[in-house]
């Protein structure tokens, strides 16, 4: 359960993002953030990633309600890793967002 967050943050935001900081300059504010291109796609990517679950048969609103919560997720992710520069950041954000989505299965 802790090596997937990781993982996946690894690649998403430690490779992709950083990958794509040159692009940092172009984004947009949204609620007095600055939301970097390069979080934008990554967090594009991180959701796309998900598609992988229509392979186990869900439902489509499930799939669609699982594409937004992963691109928001991965705004928040990407965001706090630009702004501090520390992995460990996404790698919580993720986590929360894996342990919420548990939650919401369970009740």
């Amino acid at each position: 359960m802790i090596l997937a967050p990781v993982a996946e943050e690894s690649l998403f935001r430690g490779f992709l993002q950083n990958y794509l900081r040159p692009l940092g300059d172009k984004g947009f504010t949204l609620l007095r953030r600055r939301i970097s291109l390069p979080v934008l796609i990554s967090a594009l990517a991180f959701s796309l990633a998900h598609l992988i679950l229509v392979v186990s048969g869900v439902g489509v609103l499930f799939m669609v309600r699982i594409l937004v919560f992963t691109f928001v997720l991965g705004l928040f992710a990407g965001y706090y890793q630009e702004k501090y520069n520390n992995h460990i950041f996404a790698i919580l954000v993720h986590m929360a967002g894996n342990m919420m989505g548990l939650i919401s299965a369970i009740i």
